[in-house]
C-alpha cells in the first residue's frame, strides 16, 4: 500500500477522538461552595449594601463622608419664613457642625441627607427661640433696674425675696424629717442656675403664726403684687395669671420665704425676671426685690 493509499485508509476507517466540551463558566455551571465561602459572600454583599446607604464609609485615608456641603442646602420653605435672614446667617456654621457629628457618631450615619438637613433646621429653630427668650429677658431686666419707674417687683436691690416655693405644712414636715437641708440645697441650686453665680448669702423667713391667711401682712402684700407682673407689664397678663391661679390645685402659701443676696442689682434683676412665674415642685414661684 502506497503512501497515498495509507492516508486514504486512515481517514476512512480510523475515527478521530472527539475532544470533550468544556462546561460553560457562569450560568449553568455547577459551582460548589463551602458554608464558610457562602458566609463570606453574604458579608461582602451586606457591606456593599451598607456602603451604598451609609453617610460615612472607610477609605484609604480613614472615614470619609459620602455627601458634600453642597448637598446640605437650605430648603426653599425656610427661605419663605419671616426670620429667614437668621437662618441664612446660621446655616453654614450649623451645617458644618452637623457634618462633623455625622463623621463621629455612628447613630447618625444611617440617616439620609434630608434627615441631616432637617436636623440643621431644628437646631437653628432652637437657637432662634433661645435668642428671642434672651432678648425678652434683657428688656425685663432693663425695666426692673429703672429706678425712675418702680414696678411691682420693688425698687432695685441686690436682695431677692422668693415666696410660695413651699407650703408651711410641707416646711414643718421637712424639719420633722430632718431633710430641710436637702430642700434648701435644691432651691439654691435653682436660683444659682438662673443667676449664673453663687448666692452670697441666704436666709429663710418663716411666719409660723396660727392666724388666718387674710390676717397675714405678707399675704396682703403678695395680693397687691398679683395685680401686676413682676416686670410691670400691666393688668392684661395679671388677669390671665389670676385666672390660672384660681384653677390651680396647689394653694398659695407665703408663710415660708427665701431671701437671697447677690453681688449686684443686675444679678438680682436677672433672678427676678427669670424666676418670677416659673414653677418649682409644682408651685408657681413669686419673686421680687427685697430691702433688708
Amino acid at each position: 500500500m502506497g503512501r497515498g493509499e495509507k492516508s486514504l485508509f486512515f481517514h476512512l476507517f480510523v475515527k478521530k477522538k472527539k475532544k470533550k466540551k468544556k462546561e460553560p463558566e457562569g450560568k449553568g455551571a455547577r459551582i460548589f461552595l463551602s458554608q464558610e465561602q457562602i458566609k463570606i459572600n453574604k458579608y461582602i454583599g451586606a457591606m456593599d449594601s451598607y456602603a451604598s446607604t451609609a453617610l460615612v464609609i472607610w477609605g484609604s485615608t480613614g472615614k470619609r463622608l459620602q455627601f458634600t456641603r453642597q448637598d446640605l442646602q437650605m430648603p426653599e420653605s425656610v427661605k419663605e419664613r419671616p426670620n429667614h435672614h437668621f437662618f441664612e446667617k446660621q446655616w453654614d456654621s450649623v451645617a458644618g457642625f452637623w457634618m462633623n457629628r455625622v463623621l463621629k457618631e455612628a447613630a447618625l450615619q444611617q440617616m439620609t441627607v434630608q434627615d441631616i438637613v432637617q436636623c440643621i433646621v431644628s437646631d437653628i429653630e432652637r437657637r432662634w427661640e433661645q435668642r428671642k427668650k434672651e432678648k425678652s429677658l434683657y428688656k425685663k431686666r432693663k425695666r426692673l433696674l429703672d429706678s425712675s419707674n418702680i414696678t411691682a417687683a420693688g425698687a432695685p436691690s441686690p436682695h431677692v425675696l422668693i415666696t410660695n416655693i413651699v407650703s408651711l405644712e410641707a416646711y414643718r414636715q421637712l424639719v420633722a424629717e430632718d431633710s430641710l437641708q436637702q430642700f434648701v440645697t435644691a432651691v439654691l441650686e435653682k436660683v444659682e442656675e438662673v443667676a449664673k453665680e453663687k448666692v452670697a448669702h441666704h436666709a429663710i423667713l418663716v411666719d409660723d403664726d396660727d392666724k388666718s391667711d387674710t390676717e397675714s401682712p405678707a399675704k396682703d402684700k403678695v395680693k397687691e403684687k398679683q395685680g401686676e407682673d413682676g416686670d410691670g407689664t400691666g393688668p392684661g397678663k395679671a388677669k390671665k395669671r389670676a385666672r390660672h391661679e384660681e384653677g390651680d390645685s396647689v394653694s398659695f402659701d407665703d408663710h415660708v420665704a427665701f431671701v437671697c443676696t447677690f453681688s449686684s442689682e443686675a444679678k438680682a434683676a436677672r433672678v427676678v425676671s427669670e424666676l418670677h412665674g416659673s414653677t418649682f415642685d409644682s408651685r408657681a414661684v413669686l419673686c421680687r426685690f427685697y430691702a433688708l
